[in-house]
């Protein structure tokens, strides 16, 4: 059970006026009375998030809209009811762009693949296996954008590396885009 304090009030009418503590009318403070609340699923949270994000993007409040959608999404990650790869899913969502809302987080992600990729790459991802970091590492670079091709002669682990890396830098891109876009729309 959830439980908050409620203070009580001195009287019906709202409690003393704002001037009780200066003309000595003020009474003692009385004790404050516990609530006991009905301790809330995960879900169910983020249902309320829901609607509320709901309610406040029919109003055209998207930085208001945007807390929610995170809570949202923070309740439905913790939720029991989801099953293990949907939580799985939005952990790694979480982690790579913050729901969508993480432009820089995204960014980051994305620097530390092009990194890992090229300190992978350098003792065997080419053919000739003599490769300095900093080659690696522009392989690495234009593989993760789209469009930048390499002519690089690779190995077979240096071909499935390229593959991974044309796979998810475009996505982490398209996080930080959608992060960005999020942002200025607000």
């Amino acid at each position: 059970m959830s439980w908050f304090v409620v203070p009580r009030k001195a009287n019906g009418s709202g409690g003393p006026g704002p001037y009780a503590a200066i003309l000595g009318t003020a009474s003692a403070p009385q004790p404050a009375s516990i609530v006991d609340l009905p301790a809330l699923r995960a879900s169910q949270v983020a249902a309320v998030y829901r609607d509320l994000r709901h309610s406040l993007e029919a109003r055209s409040n998207q930085p208001g809209a945007s807390n929610f959608y995170y809570g949202e999404m923070q309740m439905r990650r913790y939720s029991e009811d989801a099953g293990f790869m949907e939580r799985a899913i939005l952990r790694a969502y979480w982690f790579v762009s913050g729901y969508g809302l993480r432009g820089l987080r995204a960014l980051a992600c994305l620097g530390a693949l092009a990194l890992g990729a090229a300190w992978v790459m350098v003792p065997g991802g080419f053919a000739d296996h003599h490769t300095p970091f900093s080659r690696a590492l522009l392989f690495s670079t234009r593989a993760v954008i789209p469009g930048l091709g390499n002519t690089e002669a690779l190995s077979d682990a240096g071909k499935w590396i390229e593959i991974g890396l044309h796979v998810t830098g475009p996505v982490l891109l398209a996080l930080a885009v959608l992060a960005l876009r999020a942002r200025v729309k607000r």
